[in-house]
């Protein structure tokens, strides 16, 4: 998404870590949603650290009767803005909250189950604590106990919205500009692979079904057979190549975490933890 300027009033009812969890989960398309609630109405969001902005659906936006007051330009469409009056997640009310609006009658969400994304201008507030077993989200503003059995990378916010950028090697690639992307459902998608020996070629696809429907990319895919990356092991995982249009950066999704029993996204200390668990998924 495009950066753009926000404005939120915040209240915080307290600094301390909140221990009342809110649904957090895998929906079947493998997205990772959150259940907020706006306006004291329960919603379904993707947790997405690929977002620069906040989104809700033109849906909600009607059933609220919220009005745009200007418009800015998210993946290279012109969109309406307007102002959430509360946005609650556990006990963390957030007032005046800017939301792009989006068309979300797309392949993603022909369900109509979700209906927002959050973004960074909502993400980098808190530190998100996940529990992938209870399905729980905490919220804090400290960081919780972290043991020796997570995994911890460190990134750099990049932009006025605080880009999270990361840097991994593999014996196929190697970048320090990664976009590590919640929104994204896969492991990696890269620009360039600097050794393909030990990739099994799968197919080429024309079209990219992206978060808000399906975008005109030829992009390689292949299979990456017994690897490891930030000390997870992954056996035959589908990887991918941007091969026109390239894309701006390089992409890790939310695999990387997607079998872990916990995973932490921590803005205010530029701080990422998962564990190393074998939760199983599909």
């Amino acid at each position: 998404m495009k950066k753009y300027n926000y404005l939120i009033f915040l209240l915080f009812l307290n600094s301390c870590y909140f221990f009342q969890g809110s649904k957090a989960y895998f929906h079947e398309q493998g997205y990772l949603v959150v259940d907020c609630f706006v306006n004291d109405l329960k919603k379904k969001f993707v947790f997405d650290t690929g977002a620069g902005a906040t989104v809700i659906s033109e849906k909600m936006a009607r059933e609220l009767g919220l009005k745009p007051h200007r418009q800015i330009l998210v993946n290279n469409r012109i969109v309406d803005v307007v102002y959430i009056p509360v946005f609650r997640i556990n006990k963390n009310e957030l007032f005046q909250v800017e939301a792009g609006v989006i068309d979300f009658r797309n392949d993603v969400f022909e369900d109509q189950s979700i209906e927002g994304v959050i973004g960074l201008n909502i993400i980098n507030l808190f530190i998100w604590d996940f529990d992938l077993i209870k399905n729980e989200l905490f919220l804090s503003k400290v960081m919780p106990e972290v043991k020796d059995n997570l995994t911890s990378i460190d990134y750099r916010k990049t932009g006025l919205s605080g880009m999270p950028f990361i840097r991994a090697d593999g014996f196929f690639f190697s970048s320090d500009t990664i976009l590590f992307d919640t929104g994204f459902i896969g492991l990696l998608r890269l620009n360039h692979l600097k050794d393909t020996t030990n990739l099994e070629f799968v197919e080429y696809t024309e079209k990219q079904l992206l978060l808000f429907g399906y975008e005109d990319m030829r992009v390689a895919h292949y299979i990456a057979k017994d690897f490891e990356l930030f000390g997870k092991n992954f056996e035959s995982e589908k990887v991918s190549q941007f091969i026109f249009p390239k894309f701006k950066f390089n992409l890790i999704g939310n695999f990387i975490f997607r079998s872990s029993d916990r995973f932490i996204f921590d803005p205010i200390n530029s701080q990422i933890f998962f564990s190393n668990g074998n939760k199983e998924y599909e």
